[in-house]
């Protein structure tokens, strides 16, 4: 999913294949919402600065999954508050 603003820079068809508002299930959300993830992606600059490309990606990716893992969580939480 990609957000509505974002999307907009892309070719047409994206909009229809990618856009949230063309999903099942799927919440609206402004489009700083992708961007909530840079400020802690952030803190692994000098960690993964250094490191070669594979441990570079794992580390990018476990991080990834954990921020997602969290969110997931905290969706749920907000649903039944």
């Amino acid at each position: 999913i990609i957000p509505a603003m974002h999307v907009e820079g892309h070719v047409d068809h994206c909009m229809y294949a990618f856009g949230s508002c063309y999903k099942e299930s799927c919440r609206h959300f402004h489009g700083k919402t992708a961007e909530h993830l840079w400020p802690m992606l952030n803190q692994f600059c000098k960690i993964t600065r250094q490191m070669a490309p594979g441990g570079y990606k794992d580390t990018l990716v476990k991080f990834q999954n954990h921020w997602n893992k969290q969110k997931v969580g905290n969706m749920g939480m907000r649903t039944f508050i």
